[in-house]
Formats: C-alpha cells, sequence, structure tokens
C-alpha cells in the first residue's frame, strides 16, 4: 500500500507539473497575442493624432518649432506659441517631439485647411510671416485666395505662393 500511494503522488506531481507547463505555455501565447493586437492598433493609428499637448516639430524650409497644439488635422497644425500663434502644413513637418496624444479635431477643425485660414487672415489685414518649405521668408500681407495658392503683398510687390510650398504662416510676430 505504501508504495502505491508514493506512485499516485508521483502521478499527482507529474500531471500538476505537465499543467502548470501548459498554463505558462497558454500565458505566453496569451501575451504574444496581446502583443500582436497591440502593435496592428499602433499600425493603424495616424502619426498626426499623436500631436497633443505641448510639442515641438521639425519642419521642411522652417527649422523647429515649439507650442501648445490647438488643433490638428490631416492637412494643418495649430501651434500656440504664447506671444505668437503658427499655422503648420502638415506636409511641411519632418519630426515631432511629443508626449501627448491629440484630441479628435472638432468636426469644424477637422475641414481647416489653407483657403480657410488665409481668407480670416485676408479679412484681418494683420501683416503675417511666411515660411515656405524652400526656407524662404517674408512678411506680408493676404490680398487674395485662389485654387491652389495665395497672392501675398509684401513691401516689394505681390507674390502668388502655391499652398504646397507653405511651411508655416506666424500671426503675432
Amino acid at each position: 500500500m505504501g508504495r502505491g500511494y508514493g506512485a499516485g503522488m508521483r502521478w499527482e506531481r507529474l500531471f500538476a507539473e505537465l499543467e502548470a507547463s501548459l498554463d505558462d505555455d497558454a500565458l505566453l501565447e496569451r501575451d504574444a497575442l496581446v502583443a500582436e493586437l497591440r502593435d496592428e492598433e499602433w499600425s493603424r493609428t495616424p502619426w498626426r493624432s499623436l500631436l497633443g499637448g505641448y510639442v515641438e516639430l521639425e519642419l521642411l524650409g522652417a527649422g523647429r518649432l515649439a507650442g501648445e497644439v490647438r488643433f490638428a488635422n490631416d492637412r494643418l497644425v495649430r501651434l500656440d506659441a504664447g506671444s505668437v500663434e503658427h499655422v503648420v502644413a502638415i506636409d511641411a513637418v519632418t519630426g515631432v517631439r511629443t508626449d501627448g496624444r491629440a484630441p479628435a479635431p472638432s468636426t469644424v477643425d477637422a475641414r481647416l485647411g489653407w483657403p480657410h485660414v488665409l481668407r480670416r487672415l485676408r479679412d484681418d489685414g494683420d501683416e503675417v510671416r511666411v515660411v515656405r518649405t524652400d526656407g524662404a521668408t517674408l512678411r506680408a500681407q493676404v490680398v487674395r485666395v485662389v485654387d491652389g495658392g495665395v497672392v501675398l503683398r509684401t513691401a516689394e510687390r505681390d507674390l502668388l505662393v502655391p499652398l504646397r510650398a507653405l511651411a508655416v504662416v506666424t500671426l503675432g510676430q
């Protein structure tokens, strides 16, 4: 009887070890699946949806700008930098330093593009600082917004700038 009891204990211990091993394998599989699902979710996250809070943007032609994100959509980012406000073309962004995640833009903000912003600047009549993607900088007033471009009045003359060439328009400087 003693001998059978000992063998039964060994079998129980063996089965317990097998169950523990299976449980460990199941946990490893679950962890791998969770990591894969998390990676898949991140791969579907648009990078601009990570533009929230305080950010530093590296830009074609304009160097680096920093400020609080007021809105970001698939065309523009508006930064509040204290005494100035920057409207930045998404296509000019070459790098981002951020710890935040942008709130979803309102339905109005989601539709904003250069024409809307530039018409408002034209109506206000304020002088703005414009930086193109080639690095050229000018101070100007918005005269007209045309299909795919903007006419800017500089001290020397009027200049037509294609919207695709705009990197940053700064207000308040």
